[in-house]
């Protein structure tokens, strides 16, 4: 006997937003990132129907913000939660495993590191001090993942200088004294040689400053 198909009932578009956007008790939608990828990948026409602005917050499309009102909700994107370190001096670095490690996958080579790297979009972050000495990144058409992750590879390639880690380590602590004594080398290169606390431990919530600057930051780092 056939299986019996399954054919989606004919609504307008109207009724199809309502309901991949209905939220639940914490009011936030139902249906999440990978959620509505899959939903996409259905047909032609949900395709298309996610292309409507009701999903830009969830799928990180928008027009980019230079500040954020302090009190604004920001999240990553999945991708940055996806490879299992960040702490690498070449973008190409940036792997996911699954869960047995029977297979990986270069985040730079996936199409959706061309989506923005927050919602809401940014077009200025600052990139806290544990990643390499930190910095801040600018883009005009708003950071991309991809964008997120040049940086931070070019960050933890920057010349190691003890200057900008004093306020989180005391001015004795070996890492300073041996990374000063064995000459120059690169933030991502003193980690791994003097550092103990050198396993990613994931990223903090974002946090804004008063004057509605986003700044991303490392969790300190497992031993």
């Amino acid at each position: 006997m056939a299986a019996e198909s399954k054919v989606l009932p004919e609504l307008p578009p109207e009724t199809w937003i309502d309901i991949l956007t209905v939220r639940g008790e914490d009011s936030k939608p139902v249906l999440g990132y990978h959620d509505l990828k899959r939903v996409g990948g259905v047909s032609q026409m949900f395709k298309e129907l996610l292309k409507a602005q009701p999903f830009d917050d969830t799928l990180f499309r928008g027009t980019p913000h230079s500040k954020l009102s302090p009190g604004t909700t920001i999240t990553l994107h999945p991708l940055l939660d996806a490879a299992y370190s960040y702490i690498e001096s070449e973008v190409t670095a940036f792997e996911w495993e699954n869960e047995d490690s029977t297979k990986s996958i270069k985040i730079c080579t996936l199409a959706s590191v061309f989506e923005f790297a927050t919602s809401p979009p940014l077009k200025t972050l600052v990139i806290g001090k544990r990643i390499g000495p930190g910095g801040r990144l600018k883009v005009k058409s708003g950071i991309t993942v991809i964008e997120l992750l040049k940086k931070i590879a070019e960050l933890w390639s920057t010349p190691f200088d003890d200057t900008h880690l004093r306020e989180d380590y005391p001015d004795d602590n070996p890492f300073f004294k041996y990374a000063r004594l064995s000459g120059p080398m690169t933030y991502h290169k003193a980690i791994f040689t003097y550092e103990d606390h050198n396993g990613w431990a994931g990223w903090k919530t974002p946090s804004i400053s008063t004057s509605g600057l986003v700044t991303l930051s490392p969790r300190y780092y497992d031993s």
